[in-house]
């Protein structure tokens, strides 16, 4: 609709009793009628209702209109009469029968949910109250909302929209308001009152305009759990004030500040009430149970970006009663011996990482340390080979098919981010409880795919369950002909089915068909080649354990680097942050906040960076690489910001890395078959003796004679074509 109510030159006026509203609009596009008269005329309901707000389309000579949604509207709904102009003007009075006849047919119909829109209601609202007094003499049952009321606005589309969905939502709201006002009332002045009275106190004896002219600041009422009794939802959370001021040392009449509004919030305790009077401070969101220790107050400053305000107590009550002012620094936040964090710089950190990982000084002796040092390897192939040759200088291929096949003491499974990665036996359960997606939506999302129901995967599954029970493992060929020729769904269903299997721990991929390249996989059930089924644990607990063997591994890091790492949510992420408690101790890195396990704390920072001194060859998704949180913000410590482009694509895929010193000084290319390296520097820096040792040792690993090739510096992974990163050379040569 046009602001410019003037019928336009050489158009003819048309009427809805003339011809239908599809037929109007039809001409209208077409330029034969001015579909702005219809605001002089009698405007149907059916005429409103099918006005909408395409979204606007860049036009472009190759691109077609946007297309017309198909007409939706009902086509019999009963009208009134009556009509003001866009000024206020009454055009036409109100018509009483015809409301009459709309409000019981209504009635009829059972509908309890009105909303009443007129045009140009918001120039002269009297129509919508008189329509809505017939409504509540014939049908006193119904909610009615008026479009005056809910949204006075010129514009039609909006007004018609909102009203019904006003009017829908007021049994729900009024049903949730009666049970607040059911509430009994706790014992002593109403929470609500001491609210406004510690906000007002505030607002008065504040000197900062932001607090006393924009009142930006929230205040609140707690329990001693502390829970809220009343206050914004909207606000700070309050146990970063008990966490570093036990409710035992307060006295009434204390008065806390803080800012730290991104900190972790856990669920209460469920069935608790109220113990003691309510106590004073300036939050209010939903309380958690409090963290404790150095791991809730890194997580606190990781989440917030260290910008929050710590509490500080700026009103301390003596015991007499008497309130006195006791103005405290920023450090009295944590105890005296806490109050100055360790400072590590990123050599540091690099050096730490290195050691550990055995990819500084003599490395790792065995499969199970890799795993263990790493927190499990990518299980794709070659990279799971190429990752423990080199961690190991003694390692043979045969080394890894032992301890996966033989052994059996880990195995490959899909845990973080969906990926797949070869983990030690003690921590599958933890890895099937808390990573990749909840099998519900796992079941869901495979069902749809494969064009089944979700009884008809269940009972594929069981099918394929039992097909593998006593026998060696099988691929997915073998148990399509184990199973027979009548199998439901699409052509993938029996392989993402597989794939479902694995997610719930019924099946494991046993071993793989082929050279040490292969990725085909064969299945076995997991009782049957593990000997027992797999273990459930508790996902919060599982977290725990997982967010240890990250730090064990990769720490110090930050919480953005454990979501990222792990593919959790930020609020779980800072959960299993905050549960690991003294544990975990903040350090300043490259002068942000990190996490580092406290029994590490004295080995990372007596560190010099010359111990993580050396040259390594790591493969495709190599775990060193995909540790920590994609940008180059987080990955600074491997890669410089200039060469992140030719190490990382933009998916955050890590390609193969020539590393010096901890740190990406070029890419390198194997090829098995004609026993060629080819390595491409980033600068003339690179040891090109210490790269000959280690292409050597490579050899003798996978047994095949290696001699290595030199190539120019390359350019970044995205002038090559889609998966360069997989061969970063070949691919753009």
């Amino acid at each position: 609709m046009h602001r410019d109510r003037r019928p336009l030159d050489g158009l003819r006026p048309v009427a809805l009793d003339e011809v239908g509203d599809v037929e109007v609009r039809r001409r209208r596009a077409a330029g034969e009628v001015d579909l702005r008269s219809f605001k002089r005329h009698r405007c149907s309901f059916r005429l409103l209702a099918s006005l909408r707000r395409p979204s606007r389309v860049r036009r472009s000579p190759r691109r077609r209109p946007w297309p017309q949604p198909p007409y939706r509207c009902p086509r019999r709904y009963p009208e009134t009469g009556g009509r003001p102009d866009r000024t206020g003007a009454e055009i036409r009075p109100f018509g009483e029968a015809g409301a009459v006849a709309a409000a019981r047919r209504f009635r009829e119909q059972g509908v309890t949910a009105i909303g009443v829109c007129f045009l140009h209601s918001y120039a002269d609202p009297a129509h919508e109250p008189a329509m809505r007094e017939v409504l509540r003499r014939e049908h006193p049952e119904a909610v009615v909302s008026l479009s005056r009321e809910a949204l006075r606005e010129y514009r039609e589309y909006e007004r018609a929209v909102t009203t019904p969905v006003d009017a829908a939502v007021k049994p729900t709201m009024r049903r949730y308001i009666d049970r607040i006002a059911r509430r009994p009332e706790p014992p002593g002045p109403p929470p609500s009152s001491v609210e406004r009275e510690v906000e007002t106190a505030v607002a008065r004896t504040a000197r900062s305009p932001m607090i006393r002219d924009a009142h930006d600041f929230r205040a609140g009422v707690r329990d001693r759990r502390p829970r809220k009794l009343v206050g914004r939802s909207c606000s700070a959370p309050a146990h970063p004030i008990v966490r570093d001021f036990p409710i035992e040392t307060m006295r009434p009449g204390d008065v806390s500040f803080h800012d730290d509004v991104h900190l972790p919030r856990a669920a209460p305790a469920a069935g608790c009430r109220p113990e003691a009077a309510p106590s004073r401070s300036s939050t209010g969101c939903d309380p958690p149970a409090p963290p404790r220790g150095a791991a809730a107050r890194a997580a606190g400053t990781e989440a917030g970006g260290g910008a929050g305000v710590p509490p500080i107590p700026v009103r301390r009550a003596d015991p007499e009663g008497r309130n006195r002012r006791t103005p405290m620094a920023r450090s009295a936040r944590r105890p005296p011996e806490e109050a100055t964090m360790a400072t590590v710089t990123l050599a540091q950190a690099r050096a730490h990482v290195s050691l550990k990982q055995g990819l500084a000084g003599e490395g790792l002796g065995s499969v199970p340390e890799v795993l263990d040092a790493t927190g499990g390897i990518y299980g794709t192939a070659p990279t799971c080979y190429l990752s423990c040759a080199a961690r190991i200088p003694s390692f043979r291929l045969a080394d890894l098919d032992r301890e996966l096949y033989a052994e059996r003491g880990a195995v490959r499974l899909r845990a973080m981010r969906g990926m797949t990665y070869i983990e030690p036996l003690p921590l599958l359960p933890a890895l099937l409880a808390c990573t990749g997606e909840p099998r519900d939506r796992t079941l869901r999302r495979i069902s749809k795919h494969a064009g089944m129901t979700e009884a008809q995967t269940l009972e594929l599954a069981d099918r394929i369950e039992a097909a593998l029970a006593g026998r060696p493992p099988m691929t997915v060929q073998e148990i399509r002909r184990a199973l027979g020729g009548d199998l439901p769904g699409g052509s993938g269903a029996l392989q993402m089915t597989v794939a479902l299997l694995a997610r719930y721990g019924r099946i494991v991929r046993a071993t793989v068909r082929g050279s040490w390249r292969s990725d085909l996989y064969s299945y076995a059930r997991w009782s049957d080649w593990l000997g027992a089924p797999a273990e459930e644990m508790d996902p919060a607990e599982a977290r725990v354990e997982v967010a240890r063997r990250y730090l064990r591994a990769y720490g110090p890091a930050t919480a953005a680097d454990l979501a990222w790492w792990s593919g959790w949510t930020k609020r779980d992420t800072l959960s299993a942050l905050a549960a690991l408690g003294e544990e975990t101790t903040p350090v300043s890195l490259d002068g942000g906040d990190a996490l580092v396990l406290t029994d590490e704390l004295d080995a990372l920072t007596s560190l010099a960076p010359e111990d993580g001194r050396g040259v390594w060859l790591l493969p495709v998704w190599d775990c060193y690489f995909m540790g920590y949180a994609t940008g180059p913000e987080g990955r600074v410590r491997q890669v410089r910001p200039r060469d992140y482009p030719r190490v990382y694509d933009g998916s955050g895929n890590a390609t193969s890395v020539v590393v010096r010193d901890g740190t990406a000084a070029g890419v390198w290319e194997l090829d098995a078959d004609a026993g060629v390296v080819t390595v491409a520097p980033f600068d003339d820096g690179l040891p090109w003796d210490e790269v000959a040792a280690r292409i050597e040792a490579l050899g003798r690993a996978i047994g095949v004679d290696l001699r290595m090739e030199r190539a120019p510096a390359p350019g970044p992974l995205s002038e090559g074509p889609r998966n360069t990163f997989l061969s970063p050379i070949s691919l753009r040569s």
